[in-house]
């Protein structure tokens, strides 16, 4: 495992390229809501993805690179697989409440309010895993 920040400076790149890309669409503002919404956590977990493909879970709070050296790469890899179980579980559960809550016409600050409380719930959640 090479030390390299890349894929966690082209992600952040994207993302904010995304995320203000998506502003300027024609979009109404429950729609627009929801899409970035959407964006922000398919985003976590295409983060935690290539942490679990490239092993580099020196990207997270707390792990140095030293540390995640002497782990190896598959117990990082477990590492990461555990924190992506969370994320991509959320980012697939708040897709399909989307659908629902646009369907049913659900006020979208309701999502917004989901959306800030599930991330911060499975952030905190990730807390427990030790590598």
């Amino acid at each position: 495992m090479k030390k390299s920040r890349l894929w966690i400076i082209v992600w952040s790149i994207l993302l904010c390229v995304v995320a203000t890309g998506i502003c300027f669409l024609p979009l109404a503002a429950d729609v627009m809501m929801r899409v970035e919404l959407n964006i922000c956590s398919l985003a976590f977990s295409l983060l935690v993805l290539v942490i679990y493909l490239t092993g580099n879970v020196y990207w997270y709070t707390g792990i140095s690179y030293e540390d995640a050296m002497a782990a190896g790469i598959e117990r990082s890899r477990l590492y990461a697989l555990k924190h992506l179980i969370r994320f991509g579980g959320f980012a697939l559960a708040f897709l399909l409440y989307s659908v629902v809550a646009a369907i049913l016409h659900i006020n979208y600050w309701i999502d917004f309010i989901i959306f800030t409380v599930g991330i911060i719930v499975i952030a905190f959640s990730t807390m427990k895993i030790k590598l």
